[in-house]
């Protein structure tokens, strides 16, 4: 279907069984919901269970908690969220966020969701944040501090004791965003590698956000946010008490939750265990300081950040970066490029721990720069999208204006054209646009669509849909509106819409006389298609109501528009 290799998270030493696993586990609790503890018990232990476990991991206190989520993205929003209401309780105005400029980028939509300001501070030359810039940052509204452990651009984990040390003494809350390596960073330990303390050890650091999708190994989505005590995680919880049904109160930003993703994700974590885990950080570590000495042995590249944990990031100077990044996709590699600065990241995962998997990547990007350097003018798509990234960002109208051209592309083209037949019947419209007519007699034609050039009033464009069909789009047929009996036009529907027209006709000019009500009889001998256009020619508003009344029976009813 198109995937990129080496971009699953699970082990492909056992990745059967695994898959086999939570298959099994899936089927037994897809349709329940932690959220309904009452009805589903069984699936409210096994997303306590996992917090316990995840808390474990992190020294969490017993004071500690913490509630499991649908992925990275919502964690970071549920934290941003709890932060901006505690700000709130204490009179602060417009809540800030003091973050890196590595940090994730569920940032930036935490603060325009939530009415929030955010201050990127710069990174040193080692992909760091300096504590002194975010301790000359903090000012009275300031909410939260947020650390990356690792971060998604070079992977490397920022100096979460000084900013712990930082926190603590401005009084303010410090969240780690440990999403990317929360199944690395806490066994590495146990690799005998010797790593900076990075969680609830310290007494800064507020709450803790860790994906179970990722290195966890559990299926998508799955994740977990984590505080220090409930003083932080109250106000993260929404409660409404007036409801007429009784009381509403959820913990996340959705209600109801997948209760298939808790089971599976807690299956998976008793499945790996310690000793699995430990394991898959062992493989992963080495892969990656074996994969960043590799690159750096290669004439033009150069490094960035440190490549501590499970991401190598790196750059070169012989020609465009992104011609390279297109290069290894053809390959069959996942290279995810990186604007600021202009370089490559590679995410190692354990398929990539495999036995000469990392001979193989080096000799296509080895193959990749001599691709380069014999097309020094090479320019592919994603070299001319993020050159023009770079020019767009000095002038934000620019990227708005270029974000709705592209949105039109994220939805199926959604405007038709009507059925070209002189014999039309009732016309039927959707937000004041018109999208089909409707035969009287025969099963409807089917719909297709209407050419740019033939839109002259650019329904398609204020729709915000192309009026180009897709490849996508199988052809149109006749099932893609179905024909409705109702519509049919007899002598016994045509008795009955003389009928009620003439009784609305009466009780109209009963409520007011100086409506203009003439709607003529519509004879046979005229024709339905012929009616509806004088209809329209008069400026009627024409509505029709598919009654459950015998096929046949429809209601129309026209009004003057000032009327109406």
């Amino acid at each position: 279907m198109g995937e990129r290799r080496y971009m699953e998270h699970y082990d492909p030493r056992t990745r059967n069984q695994d898959l086999s696993l939570c298959a099994k586990i899936y089927d037994l609790f897809s349709h329940s919901d932690p959220h309904r503890s009452d009805a589903f018990p069984g699936a409210r232990k096994m997303e306590a269970e996992i917090l316990r476990m995840s808390l474990s991991m992190f020294h969490g206190g017993a004071e500690a908690c913490g509630v499991v989520a649908g992925g990275g993205t919502e964690v970071t929003l549920l934290a941003c969220l709890a932060y901006r209401n505690r700000a709130w309780a204490r009179g602060m105005y417009r809540p800030e966020i003091i973050a890196p400029s590595t940090a994730h980028p569920a940032l930036d939509k935490a603060a325009a969701l939530f009415g929030m300001t955010i201050r990127r501070v710069p990174v040193r030359e080692d992909d760091r944040v300096h504590a002194a810039a975010v301790k000359r940052a903090i000012g009275p509204h300031t909410c939260m501090i947020v650390a990356s452990a690792p971060n998604h651009i070079t992977g490397t984990v920022d100096p979460i004791e000084k900013l712990s040390e930082v926190a603590q003494r401005f009084g303010v809350p410090l969240h780690v965003d440990c999403t990317l390596g929360g199944f690395l960073l806490p066994f590495m330990e146990y690799c005998d590698y010797s790593i900076p303390t990075f969680d609830f050890r310290l007494p800064g650091v507020t709450s803790i956000a860790i994906d179970l999708h990722r290195y966890g190994q559990a299926p998508r989505s799955c994740s977990v946010l984590m505080y220090r005590d409930a003083s932080m995680m109250r106000h993260q919880c929404f409660c409404n008490s007036d409801w007429a049904g009784g009381v509403y109160a959820t913990p996340t930003l959705a209600g109801g939750r997948d209760g298939g993703a808790v089971a599976t994700a807690w299956a998976t974590l008793l499945g790996k265990g310690r000793d699995g885990y430990i394991n898959a950080c062992h493989r992963v570590v080495e892969t990656t300081r074996r994969l960043a000495d590799l690159l750096s042995d290669i004439d033009g590249i150069t490094l960035r950040g440190a490549a501590d944990l499970c991401i190598v990031a790196f750059e070169t100077s012989l020609g465009d970066i992104y011609v390279l990044v297109d290069f290894m996709t053809t390959k069959g590699w996942h290279v995810d490029p990186l604007l600021s600065p202009e370089a490559a990241r590679v995410p190692v995962t354990l398929r990539m721990c495999e036995e000469g998997v990392l001979e193989a990547f080096v000799e296509d990007v080895i193959e990749g720069l001599r691709y380069l350097n014999e097309n020094p003018t090479k320019t592919t798509k994603t070299s001319a999208f993020y050159h023009m990234l770079q020019t767009i960002r000095e002038d934000p109208s620019l990227c708005l204006k270029m974000i709705h051209s592209v949105r039109s592309t994220l939805f199926l083209p959604g405007f038709y054209e009507r059925c070209r037949r002189l014999d039309m019947g009732y016309t039927r419209y959707l937000l004041n646009c018109r999208i089909s007519h409707i035969y009287c007699s025969d099963p409807l034609n089917s719909l297709c669509y209407l050419p740019e050039e033939k839109d002259p009033h650019g329904v398609a464009v204020m729709n915000n849909n192309s009026a180009t069909k897709p490849d996508v789009i199988p052809p149109p047929s006749h099932i893609s509106c179905r024909y409705n009996e109702a519509f049919d036009y007899d002598e016994i529907s045509a008795s009955r819409i003389e009928e009620r027209r003439c009784e609305r006709e009466a009780r109209l000019q009963c409520e007011n006389p100086s409506a203009d009500v003439t709607l003529d009889r519509i004879d046979r001998s005229i024709g339905a298609a012929l009616a509806v256009e004088q209809l329209l020619r008069d400026s009627y508003i024409f509505d029709t109501h598919v009654m459950n009344r015998p096929p046949g029976d429809v209601l129309v009813v026209a009004a003057k528009r000032d009327y109406i």
